[in-house]
């Protein structure tokens, strides 16, 4: 029997879990919206939080869902308790100090799109990289038009590289409406180009359009969610179960499907590539 604790950070629901196992049975606390026992993982809307599901499910233990706020799961991790979060970044510094699990999950960084009908020939411009240079697409298309949503920072990394386009080359659209907005303002001509998640591209409004995407040099294609938990005995135990239970979701391609019923179908080849590169 190992003892678990296990939070949750669900991406795009809007809610954390937290959970401990003990005798084998996981508990799961649960902030705000309970999405995660109410539905199987084809209800829910979120790469993130339908991979978490598919692996809970899969789990040789018995869930028991109950409630922590965000504020107390880090407290718990903060104080040395053996704990365990839910789609994390693995990095150097945090590896010195937890132990990190197979990939869970791949989330995608967002991606230039436009429309495969209008031909902007940046094939050309990927060299062997594979990603586009957006000083190099404005820089051959002077009068493009790219859109973002809404006025709010896509990271560091990727806030700096927009930094370099000139502001009549970029509109921000506000939320309200915005789907139906870069829809008719990508058919009309009115702008070239969408800056957006394939997550996103994949939702059922824009599933009449025939999308190409390019990622964006600078920034990471994807990053991976992984478990990461305390360093203990118990805790390389329960990990041991954890990754071999992803082994199996693997080799079924119970994963794969997870997240393929979520990008648009332009998508899916390059996933596919990614997947197979992620998740051995």
């Amino acid at each position: 029997m190992f003892k678990l604790l296990l939070f949750l950070l669900m991406l795009g629901n809007g809610y954390v879990v937290f959970a401990n196992s003990v005798q084998n049975t996981l508990v799961i606390y649960v902030d705000g919206f309970a999405a995660i026992p109410k539905y199987s993982e084809q209800e829910l809307s979120s790469i993130g939080a339908r991979s978490a599901k598919l692996l809970l499910d899969n789990l040789p233990m018995t869930i028991d869902y109950r409630y922590a706020s965000i504020k107390k799961s880090r407290q718990m991790l903060a104080s040395g308790e053996e704990a365990c979060i839910l789609n994390r970044i693995k990095t150097k510094e945090r590896a010195k100090h937890y132990l990190f699990s197979k990939p869970i999950n791949l989330y995608y960084s967002p991606k230039l799109y436009h429309l495969k009908e209008q031909d902007y020939d940046l094939a050309s411009l990927t060299k062997n990289s594979g990603r586009l240079a957006l000083s190099d697409v404005f820089r051959n298309n002077p009068n493009a038009l790219m859109l973002l949503t809404g006025n709010v920072s896509h990271g560091k990394k990727l806030d700096s590289v927009l930094s370099t386009i000139p502001k009549h080359n970029k509109k921000s659209l506000s939320y309200h409406r915005v789907y139906q907005k870069i829809i008719y303002m990508l058919k009309h001509k009115k702008a070239d180009f969408v800056l957006s998640y394939p997550q996103v591209i994949a939702r059922k409004e824009f599933a009449q359009l025939d999308f190409v995407g390019h990622n964006i040099q600078g920034i990471a294609p994807y990053v991976l969610g992984r478990i990461m938990c305390q360093k203990s005995a118990d805790m390389v135990g329960g990990m041991a179960i954890i990754n071999q239970t992803l082994d199996e979701l693997y080799h079924s391609n119970a994963l794969f499907d997870v997240h393929v019923d979520r990008l648009h179908p332009g998508d899916v080849a390059q996933f596919k590539r990614d997947y197979r590169e992620a998740f051995k």
